[in-house]
């Protein structure tokens, strides 16, 4: 697909006015800003950010940047927007977290789960839309899920969600099983801290 425009606006030039394309399912990097000519070929472009960037580099590697395979798809995420990572909510009241989810490829979400004891227990967030077209999603799918008044012995909760796609991909909890030489495909549990005030207490 090749656009001029977003949301009926014409593109930035940073986003690559005056014509881009755009390849549903794969990376941002494979979505070529300031399109001159399509070329249809058997291999790969020769091109400095598809033969030599955007590649998972092993931990130990003997191979070439050229010989590595080029990242095309984004692993299952997702991503807490509210509440900020910070920000204060008041004890004793549920906590709306809402987010996002995605998948590469065009895999759909099943669902996202979001915990508040570091995986103990989990609860599922509803999903919009709820219903989706197999191996044809192409967009963010909007979550949200209402977190009863927890009673922490802290006055700090930290809110993970973790998304699951139409191919049971998961999101590992924690980058450290995903370390690369360049930090690509960091898909971990998406966490946000939040402050739980302490409670007043009035003296006589």
């Amino acid at each position: 697909v090749s656009t001029q425009s977003t949301w009926g606006v014409p593109l930035p030039r940073d986003h690559g006015y005056p014509i881009r394309a755009i390849v549903p399912g794969t990376v941002g990097a494979r979505n070529v800003k300031w399109l001159k000519k399509i070329t249809i070929s058997n291999e790969e472009s020769s091109h400095f950010w598809q033969r030599k960037d955007y590649k998972l580099i092993p931990v130990t590697n003997s191979k070439k940047m050229e010989e590595l395979p080029s990242i095309q798809e984004i692993p299952v995420l997702s991503a807490i927007t509210s509440p900020i990572d910070g920000s204060t909510v008041p004890r004793g009241q549920e906590i709306e977290v809402k987010g996002y989810a995605f998948s590469g490829g065009g895999r759909g979400i099943v669902n996202v789960d979001v915990t508040v004891d570091g995986g103990e227990n989990w609860m599922a967030a509803q999903l919009e839309p709820p219903t989706q077209y197999p191996n044809r999603v192409w967009s963010w799918t909007l979550w949200s899920a209402t977190i009863p008044a927890p009673i922490p012995s802290t006055n700090t909760l930290k809110v993970c969600s973790r998304a699951t796609d139409s191919s049971y991909n998961s999101q590992p909890e924690n980058p450290r099983v995903l370390w690369n030489q360049r930090g690509f495909l960091n898909n971990s549990w998406s966490c946000s801290t939040v402050v739980l005030p302490p409670t007043s207490v009035v003296q006589l």
